[in-house]
């Protein structure tokens, strides 16, 4: 008798743990999975400009979630970004060097500089910029800083 009673108590502590654990886990995958309106981002990479106007750019690219390491909160956006006087512009100038033999792979010697609005061109590989909006809720933002790559080819 005292065993069927030891046993009928083991089988409801496992199902209350297992209970727990699943009410645990799902609180805790619902709370990761955050909702466009939670998620907060001023950052977009890997961007191609697709169109130029007077004062913007329009970009597509990948808005980041800030302080996330889960790359599934990540969304492909397209966004119109405006120019301010305040607008930092930064280009990287990759080069081949010089001893490198034509046709072999290489490391670019890469240079930053200052750049301005006339480099930024349809199809320019936008490797960063910064935003003062959430981007994941935005289609038009004000653009504090932009970095950008130029390919120089030597002769």
């Amino acid at each position: 008798m005292n065993k069927k009673i030891y046993l009928s108590i083991l089988a409801v502590l496992i199902v209350v743990l297992l209970f727990l654990r699943f009410f645990i886990y799902k609180h805790q995958d619902q709370s990761n999975n955050l909702s466009t309106k939670e998620k907060f981002s001023d950052t977009m990479v890997g961007g191609k400009i697709i169109e130029s106007k007077d004062n913007s750019i329009v970009i597509k690219g990948t808005v980041k979630a800030s302080n996330q390491a889960d790359f599934s909160l990540d969304e492909t956006k397209t966004i119109e970004f405006i120019f301010t006087p305040e607008t930092v512009i930064i280009k990287s100038e990759l080069t081949r060097p010089v001893d490198v033999e034509e046709g072999k792979q290489f490391k670019p010697v890469v240079k930053e500089m200052s750049g301005d609005k006339t480099g930024l061109t349809l199809n320019k590989v936008v490797t960063n910029l910064h935003s003062v909006e959430n981007l994941f809720k935005v289609d038009k933002a004000t653009l504090v800083d932009i970095k950008y790559d130029e390919f120089k080819f030597r002769q």
